[in-house]
């Protein structure tokens, strides 16, 4: 199975696909058009990525908080402990939501910004097949009685 039927298989976009295997959009496009090197090794690794990936069409996107927090530890688990140390899903409901359009709120603590920081949200939203509101603790520390909600009605997903 090619990169493109592996993509297609899965029910990913190229760009979900990208943000899955941690590669930029124009990266995954050229090599699934046979467009890039042919050293092998980066083609490989998408493959791998994406056929080792918990994402299919068969799931209707809709996920148990259990293989929620799978996907969101698997995808944390790939950081540093003090890049991402620990992740609250604030929105328990969206086991409910068979549904590509609804939001993932998490919460995390760790040292990532930046582009980093989008990238680790691009990198959640291919692998859960949702939209991910992600918000550093540092950023909402403003505003304490929600961080005290999330907190204490969230679901402590990672870390």
């Amino acid at each position: 199975m090619n990169i493109k039927q592996l993509r297609i298989s899965k029910g990913l976009t190229q760009k979900e696909a990208a943000n899955l295997v941690g590669v930029s959009l124009r990266t995954y496009q050229n090599h699934e058009y046979g467009k890039a090197s042919k050293n092998g090794c980066v083609e490989k690794e998408i493959i791998e990525k994406l056929d080792n990936s918990a994402c299919s069409v068969k799931n209707e996107y809709a996920h148990s908080l259990e293989h929620l927090s799978q996907i969101i530890t698997k995808v944390a688990g790939r950081h540093s402990n003090n890049e991402v140390s620990v992740i609250y899903l604030f929105d328990p409901s969206i086991e409910d939501k068979a549904n590509k359009r609804a939001k993932v709120g998490l919460l995390f603590t760790g040292s990532l910004q930046g582009l980093d920081l989008i990238g680790f949200e691009g990198e959640l939203s291919g692998a859960l097949h949702k939209n991910v509101e992600l918000i550093k603790i540092d950023d909402a520390v403003k505003n304490q009685g929600n961080i005290s909600k999330i907190i204490a009605d969230g679901i402590k997903v990672f870390g």
